[in-house]
């Protein structure tokens, strides 16, 4: 099961957190982790952020993960024991020639997103430990991760703040976590240091009180899809 709340193009598709379950795979070695949740497990779970590549099939240590996982698309978190595993993605229903093979070192209780990045021809994953702990009372965390394949670097704007929310992001980086106020915000997406160059606009992004959000910029300016995908992390 995955989300798949997309909106394109000035929109922000906000994709609901998941339950944590139980993911079982095995190792290089064969050895088969066993299910399980809580501290002493690990938890994985995988975005789509290549805009030109079609489905993926997604496995960990053999096992698959997901099946036909679309361009914007999550996985939910999976509980797995901790240790190394390899981390492979192939076109949909294929097996063969993986676009992506890297190695996940899961410790206990810890959470972590992969996300493919860039371009069929220079997809690459990127790695990120996620902060699930509660945020302070009436306040929820967000961090941003630019994905926009050609997309220069990125100043996030929300005109209630005094400062940017976010500078200076080039593709492939991601932003510490920030702590906002529950509510709603307009968020505008500039070129670095260019405030008035609007590349597009959020106008109603509503925060939650007590959540963390993992926003994404994805697409592409050649073709007018870059966009911002928010996902909840919990």
């Amino acid at each position: 099961m995955r989300c798949n709340r997309l909106f394109v193009l000035l929109t922000i598709a906000v994709v609901c957190v998941f339950l944590t379950t139980g993911f079982q795979g095995c190792d290089d070695d064969g050895d088969t982790p066993p299910i399980g949740s809580g501290p002493s497990t690990a938890q994985v779970r995988v975005i789509h952020a290549s805009p030109n590549t079609p489905a993926v099939d997604v496995f960990i240590a053999g096992v698959e993960l997901v099946s036909d996982l679309e361009f914007r698309e999550s996985t939910q978190y999976r509980s797995i024991q901790p240790g190394a595993y390899r981390l492979e993605v192939f076109p949909a229903n294929t097996k063969e020639n993986p676009l992506i093979t890297t190695t996940l070192n899961l410790t206990e209780g810890t959470s972590q997103t992969v996300l493919a990045i860039g371009t069929r021809d220079s997809i690459r994953p990127l790695v990120l430990r996620d902060d699930l702990s509660t945020p302070p009372p009436g306040r929820a965390r967000i961090r941003l991760v630019h994905a926009g394949s050609d997309a220069p670097a990125l100043d996030i704007l929300i005109p209630q703040l005094q400062a940017p929310a976010f500078q200076n992001i080039r593709f492939g980086e991601v932003t510490q976590y920030r702590v906002l106020d529950a509510g709603t915000y307009t968020v505008v997406v500039t070129p670095a240091g260019n405030p008035e160059n609007e590349v597009f606009r959020v106008p109603s992004l509503r925060i939650e009180s007590g959540a963390v959000y993992t926003a994404v910029a994805t697409g592409r300016l050649a073709d007018d899809t870059l966009s911002v995908t928010l996902y909840r992390d919990r």
